[in-house]
C-alpha cells in the first residue's frame, strides 16, 4: 500500500481526537506533525503546540518515546498508527474493554 499525504493527516487528525476524548491533551491545543526528510537527513517528529504559539511541546500521546515518529513517511504512519490504537485503549473504561475483547470479569 502507498502511503500517501492524505493518509497521514488523517492518522494525525484521529490521534488528535483520541488524545483529547482521552483528557490527555486541552482541547484548544494543536498536534502538530512535522515532516521529514531523508535527504536533508530529518526525522519525522509528533508534536502538541498551544494555541496562538508556535512552540513544540512533546505530544502526550507519544509518552516517553519522544516525538520522532520515523526516518520516511511509510515508517511514520506506521508508528502513528500504533499510537491511535494506544490512545483509542486508553480512552475506553473497563467495561467497554472487556466488551470489545470478550473478556469475563475477575470476580
Amino acid at each position: 500500500m502507498r502511503e500517501t499525504k492524505r493518509n497521514t493527516d488523517a492518522i494525525v487528525e484521529r490521534i488528535h481526537n483520541l488524545t483529547v476524548e482521552a483528557g490527555l491533551m486541552p482541547s484548544d491545543w494543536r498536534t502538530v506533525l512535522e515532516e521529514g526528510s531523508p535527504t536533508n537527513g530529518r526525522g519525522w517528529n509528533l508534536y502538541s503546540s498551544p494555541p496562538d504559539s508556535y512552540g513544540h511541546n512533546r505530544h502526550p500521546a507519544t509518552g516517553s518515546s519522544g516525538s520522532y515518529v520515523g526516518w520516511s513517511r511509510r515508517e511514520a504512519n506506521e508508528k502513528m498508527r500504533l499510537i491511535v490504537q494506544i490512545v483509542g485503549a486508553m480512552g475506553r473504561t473497563k467495561k467497554e474493554n472487556r466488551e470489545r475483547y470478550a473478556l469475563k470479569s475477575r470476580v
